[in-house]
């Protein structure tokens, strides 16, 4: 009777391993699905819809997590609340301020992948006033026509200044080869192109579409055209939830790349429940999500990041003096979270 008592290592200590292959594999499914609650930083975008879809389909219950969810209206905003320790995860754009705080040793980790710049669903959209767009400049292939103009951009240091840069190398040109005015920010950025008060800005989607259908500009590339599979965002850990939450942070990789599955197809085919789900969630037209497909935005199918890209974009940083080191894959990474959520659907999804 007293072997009953022992924990499993106390077990095999005490000469009772060969009951081990009979209790060990019930007891690491039960321990690895014991239910937790995990604090999650979000954004209430479009691109965030893996999240949402799992929300509303109930993903996190059947793998025994809740969520207390907070929104951030960029998910730059959310790093330092997790460094504080007052959130176990939050989605984070890649940017300056990103790599900096990795770079000073911070603990969290980028533990599985968000949204890329997937070629052809890219949902970074760069617009041009209708006064350069009847000058010529039309597309992509003709930004050296953007020389001397003014790019109206939200924060220095952004993805969205790394994505403009990649653009204008197409071109030929340099960063100082136009004007960078900081500060715009997306709900003023149309009306200022509109007034011809900027030259080129970035919109999300589905604003752009509604800022061209007003003609306040014209679309004129998209962010899979400046740097295809480019990685956007990415999920980050805590150093306490990865050092003692790991299964938590497991199924929550699970469960994104399942919704993320669910959210891309949609994406191709128009599912209205999840429609409807991404309305509910965004406050926005059911018929504006739809008009925006597929440009949600690209996940990776097997919820990895694109490591080169985001090393990439550490080094870019790097050399345009933002950031005082390029932190090194270890202290960016921890992706074998990723890489055992991915075995784990592989053997048994439990959303399907």
């Amino acid at each position: 009777m007293t072997g009953m008592r022992l924990t499993r290592r106390g077990a095999l200590g005490a000469g009772l391993g060969a009951l081990a292959p009979v209790f060990a594999p019930n007891l690491q499914a039960q321990d690895f699905m014991t239910p937790e609650t995990l604090r999650v930083g979000s954004v209430p975008y479009i691109s965030a819809g893996p999240t949402f879809i799992a929300l509303a389909r109930g993903y996190f219950d059947k793998v025994n997590l809740k969520v207390e969810m907070k929104s951030f209206a960029d998910g730059g905003l959310a790093i330092p609340i997790l460094t504080a320790g007052e959130l176990d995860i939050t989605i984070s754009t890649c940017s300056a301020g990103l790599f900096n705080t990795l770079a000073k040793g911070a603990p969290f980790r980028l533990f599985t992948g968000g949204s890329r710049e997937r070629p052809g669903v890219g949902s970074q959209c760069f617009m041009v006033s209708n006064e350069l767009h009847a000058k010529g400049l039309t597309s992509i292939a003709e930004i050296a026509k953007a020389k001397g103009s003014t790019i109206g951009i939200s924060v220095r240091g952004s993805i969205s200044q790394f994505l403009y840069s990649k653009a204008l190398a197409k071109g030929g040109l340099k960063p100082d080869d136009v004007e960078w005015q900081w500060g715009v920010a997306s709900n003023i950025s149309p009306q200022m192109l509109g007034a011809n008060r900027i030259g080129i800005t970035n919109l999300p989607v589905p604003m752009c579409f509604a800022a061209e259908k007003r003609g306040l500009g014209k679309i004129l590339f998209w962010g899979d055209e400046a740097a295809p599979d480019t990685q956007i965002a990415l999920w980050a850990a805590s150093g306490e939830a990865r050092a003692r939450r790991r299964s938590a942070l497991v199924r929550f990789a699970m469960v994104q790349r399942q919704a993320a599955q669910d959210f891309m197809q949609a994406a191709r085919d128009g599912n209205p429940a999840i429609i409807k789900i991404l309305a509910d969630a965004t406050g926005l037209p059911a018929e504006i999500i739809e008009t925006s497909r597929p440009r949600w935005s690209g996940y990776a199918p097997d919820g990895m990041p694109n490591l080169d890209s985001v090393m990439e974009q550490a080094a870019f940083w790097h050399r345009a003096g933002m950031i005082p080191k390029v932190p090194s894959a270890a202290e960016v990474f921890e992706l074998d979270i990723a890489e055992e959520a991915r075995k784990r659907l592989d053997d048994k999804n439990p959303f399907i």
